[in-house]
C-alpha cells in the first residue's frame, strides 16, 4: 500500500510517545516511509518508536536520554549520539523540548 503523498514526517515526544510503537498503523506508516525514503524527524522520547519501526537502522540518533533510552536506540540499530540535534541523511532526531528550535530548523533545511 502507498502512503498518501507528503513531504515530511515528524513524530513529536513526551512521555505518552513510547506507547505509540503498540499501534500496527502507526508502525507500519514508519516503515514505509523509511522504504519510501522519505523525510523524517522524531523529538525526546519519539526517537525510541522509530528504533522500534526500523527507521533507525545504520543511522546515527539522538534521544531524550534516561538510563534506557539510548541501549534503546542501539536495539534498534543506530549509533547513539549524545547531541542536542543530529541529522544522518534524510532523518533528523533530537532530544528534548529545549532542542526544540534547532530541530525545526533542521527539518526545514530536509524541505529545501
Amino acid at each position: 500500500e502507498q502512503l498518501p503523498s507528503f513531504d515530511l514526517i515528524v513524530m513529536t515526544g513526551g512521555t505518552g510517545s513510547p506507547k505509540l510503537a503498540e499501534n500496527q498503523d502507526i508502525m507500519e506508516t514508519l516503515k514505509q516511509a523509511k522504504a519510501q525514503d522519505k523525510p523524517m524527524g522524531a523529538i525526546c522520547l519519539a526517537p525510541t518508536v522509530f528504533a522500534k519501526a526500523g527507521v533507525l537502522q545504520g543511522k546515527k540518533a539522538t534521544v531524550y536520554k534516561t538510563p534506557e533510552t539510548p541501549g534503546q536506540l542501539e536495539q534498534g540499530g543506530a549509533t547513539y549520539t549524545p547531541e542536542k540535534v543530529v541529522v544522518d541523511g534524510k532523518l533528523v532526531t533530537a532530544d528534548g523540548p529545549h532542542s526544540a528550535t534547532d530541530f525545526g530548523r533542521a527539518l526545514l533545511k530536509l524541505l529545501e
